[in-house]
């Protein structure tokens, strides 16, 4: 009787709403927020990626319950008034018993971002956290990240590290893997527990695929989570498969979980390349597939797996599994472990929490981060606290005007991090950004939420502004002045120690630099060159303008200021000594210290380290 009185009820339904929703008024009362569906897919931890007008599956659980609609719609995570209505080009259907299935398409005009799904019932609404992502596009180029272990609740973790949420949100990831571990309690996470949990990942601007680690008991992750514990997904040609490998669940000796793997690598095998992800770090997946009698090697190469993911509590030292990871070799598979996601310093983690970025240019995936002394040699992860913004304002709305810098005191650049500046109006069509590009304009309540993409060169900084006002786009207006560099591009470094003792690096040579004024206005400038995040020593060795001549018995400075008549040049020589130095690529970066934002150039170099 009581699916008959269900089934009635959602008869009703598709009459009412038919293949579309939106159709029923809305009741008097406001709804009220109620977990009336059980959500199987999509939910915060295993969230979709689609395109606008792409179908995806909405799933669920529903037993007992007699609803006066049910409207499906996205709320965009940076802005609430931002609402996306899903249409359904089929009724909701039943597909066994109480568990249900819809097909959702959001439209063609849909911002890209990641939204909350949001499920309105009449008298209730239910909303599902970061659950889908809308995206114009599926790049080949895009960057992800790892969050690896996290203990929260021992000693040294007291709590979710907030800093991850920020940094990685300013690196504007297409998604987000995380392997297990959250809190510091071994299968005694309680709702409140995971309320905990999802909360802090619903920080992020960017859908999270969580996976069950040591610490949680997937019966539980199961209802807390997703309805099961492996999984997969796809960004455009790449395949992800999210496994269960645990101290207490170990996947060799589950043979239907390995084979679980094995049946969803074969579904994939048109993927350009496959990414095993897991919680433990100990391969065992290997010898999962030995004990049902396939060969690793042979598995990995027909199903193009191209690396494993895995959680720990520090990075890779390149020793340990070093003998099991001989036999894989011949598949060319990476091998990538993550250290501490938090300050624990369980079973050797840091004290600084650590995430990793993946830069995946085709089949090409870059996630070693070269720190500029390491202590130890390991396959490095990214320490947190070195990546920042600073509002110049309130950043609330309130101004017409936002200002931010972006200090990326890292040694590695990243391209594409998105900063989001709330200015006040109501007209996204007269917003105008400086020294960055403008993504996307989100109407706020009362103001407008900006978000802008920007360059982030190595040990530098970057300043950007969006604003209403036209006078004051105006005086952000870029000086008119260009730089070329001169020399190779290789520079040659060799050590040196003062009288003192101090060591310090030095490349014989100056390197020049040219100062064009491109305006037919006298124009002055002040610029510093950076190497590394280090000033270098500046001087003046000549110029086309008259008169100029005691410009080249100038003082050294790590600051120069040149007058420039119009359409005139100067050289200036640069002199690369530092305290610090990393061989490799690298920036030299030329601030405009009198440019309103300081504005950068940046040319790449090679830093090369002559042996002593």
């Amino acid at each position: 009787m009581k699916r008959i009185a269900m089934a009635a009820a959602m008869a009703v339904l598709v009459g009412v709403c038919g293949a579309a929703f939106g159709q029923e008024a809305q009741p008097a009362a406001p709804p009220q927020e109620k977990t009336v569906l059980d959500v199987i897919e999509p939910t915060q931890g295993r969230p979709v990626i689609v395109l606008p007008e792409q179908n995806f599956h909405f799933m669920f659980w529903m037993e007992d319950v007699e609803l006066q609609k049910l409207e499906a719609s996205l709320v965009h995570s940076l802005s609430p008034s931002e609402r996306v209505p899903l249409t359904a080009p089929v009724p909701p259907f039943r597909i066994q018993n109480a568990y249900w299935a819809m097909i959702l398409k959001p439209p063609a005009l849909a911002k890209p971002g990641v939204y909350d799904l949001y499920i309105d019932m009449g008298q209730y609404y239910q909303r599902i956290p970061r659950a889908v992502k809308i995206v114009a596009q599926f790049k080949d180029r895009f960057r992800f990240v790892h969050l690896s272990n996290m203990n929260v609740g021992e000693p040294t973790a007291p709590d979710f590290d907030s800093r991850l949420v920020d940094e990685i949100n300013l690196l504007n990831p297409e998604f987000i893997v995380a392997t297990g571990d959250y809190l510091d309690q071994p299968g005694r996470n309680s709702p409140d527990d995971w309320r905990r949990i999802m909360d802090f990942f619903a920080r992020f601007d960017a859908p999270a695929y969580l996976l069950c680690g040591d610490m949680e008991d997937p019966a539980v992750f199961q209802k807390a989570v997703d309805s099961s514990p492996i999984g997969s997904f796809d960004y455009g040609g790449c395949h992800f498969v999210l496994t269960l490998d645990t101290q207490t669940h170990p996947i060799d000796q589950h043979q239907t979980n390995v084979e679980a793997v094995l049946e969803n690598l074969k579904e994939a095998r048109n993927a350009k390349m496959s990414v095993l992800v897991g919680r433990s770090d100990g391969l065992r997946i290997l010898d999962g597939l030995r004990a049902i009698g396939r060969d690793p090697v042979e598995v990995f190469a027909q199903y193009k797996v191209r690396m494993m993911i895995c959680g720990g509590s520090t990075d890779w030292d390149f020793l340990e599994n070093a003998d099991k990871l001989e036999t894989i070799k011949a598949a060319g598979v990476q091998y990538v472990r993550t250290g501490q996601s938090s300050t624990s310093m369980k079973n050797g983690g840091s004290g600084v929490s650590r995430y990793r970025v993946f830069e995946v240019n085709g089949q090409e995936i870059d996630c070693a981060y070269r720190p500029l002394s390491p202590d130890r040699e390991a396959q490095h992860s990214i320490p947190a606290g070195r990546l920042r913004v600073f509002d110049h304002g309130r950043n609330d709305g309130s101004a017409a005007t936002e200002h931010v810098s972006v200090v990326n005191t890292l040694n590695q650049s990243f391209g594409d991090c998105r900063v989001v500046m709330r200015i006040k109006g109501d007209d996204p069509q007269a917003v105008k950004v400086a020294n960055c590009r403008l993504e996307e304009v989100l109407r706020g309540p009362g103001h407008l939420v900006v978000l802008a993409t920007v360059d982030v060169p190595e040990r530098a900084s970057v300043q950007v502004a969006a604003t209403t006002d036209p006078q004051v786009e105006q005086s952000l207006a870029k000086l008119p002045v260009e730089f070329a560099f001169g020399g190779d591009r290789t520079l040659k470094f060799r050590q040196g120690r003062s009288p003192d003792g101090m060591v310090y690096y030095e490349q014989p040579g100056p390197i020049p630099l040219t100062v064009k004024n491109l305006s037919d206005q006298q124009t002055t400038v002040s610029l510093q060159v950076r190497l590394g995040g280090e000033a270098l020593v500046l001087s003046q060795t000549g110029s086309t303008q008259p008169g100029d001549a005691s410009a080249q018995a100038a003082a050294l400075t790590t600051t120069e200021t040149l007058s420039l008549a119009p359409n005139a040049t100067a050289s200036v020589s640069i002199h690369p000594v530092l305290r610090n130095l990393t061989p490799g690529q690298a920036y030299l970066a030329v601030y405009c210290l009198n440019d309103p934002l300081q504005r950068v150039s940046i040319e790449r170099v090679n830093v090369t380290l002559a042996p002593q």
